[in-house]
């Protein structure tokens, strides 16, 4: 009897491994995701935080001088994604702004870097899945203008 017993305690851990593992590989794997993720977000927070300090400090130049040269800068080796994608050629993507003469006058005296990144569709399997669950697509993208005083005051 103790023969069949011990038998079956095995094909029922066998059957509980098979129920339980791809859970956890689930589990394993999204957290890997969304450790990625976040490391995307911190990656465009840095440059733009970067790119806006670089901005306020440009000096006595033509203020549209200075963000067409950072423009140019990103958009010729942007940054590494692994999750994200960012349009780095449109303004509804990547867009540093800096006040004119004028606007630096009436008071305002920020420069402001705004990014957009969306999921890469045809990234990993887990955007694809994160794209499918929610019915608004920009659930998860990633929007944030970064402002920095800007130190000098510009000529144009």
């Amino acid at each position: 009897m103790d023969r069949f017993h011990s038998c079956g305690q095995r094909g029922q851990s066998i059957v509980e491994f098979a129920i339980v593992l791809p859970l956890f590989l689930f589990f394993v794997l999204a957290i890997a995701q969304f450790g990625m993720m976040f490391a995307d977000y911190g990656t465009l927070q840095n440059m733009a935080r970067s790119t806006a300090r670089e901005a306020s400090l440009a000096g006595p130049k033509e203020t549209q001088t200075v963000r067409t040269n950072l423009m140019t800068r990103i958009q010729t080796s942007p940054p590494d994604l692994h999750i994200y994608k960012c349009n780095w050629s449109d303004e509804n993507g990547f867009n540093v702004w800096m006040p004119n003469k004028k606007e630096y006058e009436k008071g305002t005296k920020d420069v402001a870097v705004y990014v957009h990144a969306s999921l890469n569709p045809d990234g990993e399997f887990f955007n694809y899945v994160l794209t499918k669950l929610s019915s608004d697509r920009s659930a998860f993208d990633i929007e944030f203008t970064y402002k920095m005083y800007l130190e000098n005051k510009p000529d144009s």
